[in-house]
Parts: C-alpha cells; structure tokens; sequence
C-alpha cells in the first residue's frame, strides 16, 4: 500500500469520500462533524493527527501547534488529541437559555486535563486559550484541595445522599497526608 506523509492512500480516500459532503446540521459545523468522523474513525491517532492537519487545521492552529511542539513538546498527535476532546464542547445553558458563565471553560480545562501531558504541557494549552495567568491555579490539575464549588457535588447512588468532595475529609487533626498537594499528573 502506498503512502505519502504517513498517510495511506486508502485513507485518505476513506476520509475524503466520507466527509465531503457534510454540510452545517443539527447545530454543528462541518468542521466539527469531520473531527467527530476522525476521532471515531478506525484510523492510527497519527494518521487521524495528519488529516486533520491536512485538511481541517486552520493556519493559526498550524501555528499554535508548531510553537506548542518547540517551547514544551506537544506532538502533533498530542494537539490532534486536544482538538478531538475539545471540539464541539459549548457552554452550559440556564432555564432562559442564556449560557452560563465560566461553564465551556471548565468542560475545556476537564478536557485537557484527561489528557497524557505533563503539568508544563497543559499549561501550554491554558494559556494558548487565551486565559488568564490569574486564574491558572483554578485549572483542574493543579486542584490541590478539594473545590468548594456547587457544580463539583456527587451524590451517592441509591441512598439519596448528596454532599460536597470536601465531605470525605476530616480536619479534625489537619493533616496535610489527607490531601493530594501534587498535581495529578506527572511534572
């Protein structure tokens, strides 16, 4: 089978015949059904990285990605992947339907921080968003402490119980062991 980029002939052509006639539906651009089609595609995550690159990626994105590979090391399979689980997202919507501030923020900060980077790479990410360094330390893999935050609750299944995660923790004697003071992820 022949290739040219790492990219097979097949499937390119499996990418092109299936997406070329997408149109804008159900709220959803082509752009964001092709990266849907990508991300659940049978292809190799270096293949899916090339088409996407080749054919979907903007070029303040080509550029955004080839800065984020020479200051911390972000393959492009590394950004395809962050562009994958952060396309689509949108803002939570309240009764009125009126988006609720913060709320697509912290899907995207969730998003990048299931990624395998490390704390360097997703703060690299952070700050591409266009974030504020103010705020950085609300990012979810610098969560040192459980939140205090309303939209971070569980709730038990079956007994009906609902509290914060700040439940589980005793202070009682303040011991620093109780909380997770690193990052949870590798440095």
């Amino acid at each position: 089978m022949a290739e040219r980029g790492g990219v097979s002939y097949t499937d390119c052509y499996d990418y092109y015949f299936a997406t070329k006639k997408y149109e804008p539906k159900d709220g959803k651009s082509t752009t964001t059904q092709k990266l849907e089609y990508l991300n659940n595609a049978g292809f190799s995550d270096s293949t899916k990285a090339e088409l996407y690159f080749a054919d979907l990626a903007s070029d303040s994105d080509l550029l955004k990605q080839a800065e984020l590979e020479t200051s911390v090391g972000i393959t492009p399979v590394q950004y395809w992947e962050y562009k994958a689980s952060t396309a689509g997202i949108k803002a939570d919507t309240d009764s009125a339907g009126k988006s609720i501030s913060g709320s697509k923020k912290e899907k995207v900060l969730d998003a990048i921080h299931k990624l395998d980077l490390t704390v360097k790479q997703k703060d690299a990410l952070y700050y591409a968003n266009g974030w504020s360094a103010n705020t950085l330390s609300e990012a979810p893999w610098y969560d040192i402490m459980p939140r205090l935050n309303a939209r971070r609750r569980t709730s038990g299944s079956g007994g009906g119980k609902t509290g914060t995660a700040l439940d589980k923790y005793s202070l009682g004697k303040y011991s620093l062991d109780k909380y997770d003071i690193m990052p949870k992820l590798r440095l």
